[in-house]
C-alpha cells in the first residue's frame, strides 16, 4: 500500500471515456503522506543498491587483490567504492582490473579521494 501512496505515475489516465486526472495520484503528489512514502521508497532503493555493492565489493576480495589490511583497506574501500551500475555490468575480469587500477592510484596518493571529516 505504501508503494501505491508514493507512486505519482497514475496522475493522468486515458480511457474509453476520455482523459482524466487521478484523485489518488494528485493526493499522493501533494500530501505529506505521499512525500513520506516517496522518501521511504528512495531509502529502501538506496539500501538495496548498497547491499548489491557490498555483496560483490568485499574486504576479503579487495584484500586478496591489493594485500591491504586493517585501516588502509577500509580507507581504500571507502575512497574507491564502485557505483551500483558498474557492479551490475562488470564481469569478474573488469571488476578485478578496476580494483588494481584504483590501487595503483591509491599508492601514488592515498589521500586523493578522501573526504574531509564532518564537523
Amino acid at each position: 500500500d505504501i508503494y501505491r501512496i508514493g507512486n505519482s505515475k497514475d496522475l493522468l489516465s486515458i480511457g474509453s471515456g476520455g482523459v482524466g486526472l487521478g484523485i489518488d495520484a494528485i493526493y499522493s503528489l501533494l500530501s505529506r503522506e505521499g512525500r513520506n512514502a516517496r522518501h521511504l521508497q528512495e531509502i529502501i532503493e538506496n539500501d538495496y543498491k548498497d547491499a548489491i555493492i557490498n555483496y560483490r565489493y568485499t574486504k576479503s576480495m579487495v584484500g586478496n587483490i591489493t594485500s591491504l589490511n586493517g585501516e588502509k583497506l577500509n580507507d581504500f574501500m571507502r575512497q574507491y567504492r564502485p557505483n551500483y551500475y558498474f557492479v551490475l555490468e562488470a564481469n569478474d575480469y573488469i571488476f578485478v582490473s578496476f580494483i588494481k587500477m584504483n590501487y595503483t592510484k591509491y599508492l601514488q596518493d592515498p589521500t586523493a579521494y578522501r573526504l574531509a571529516p564532518l564537523k
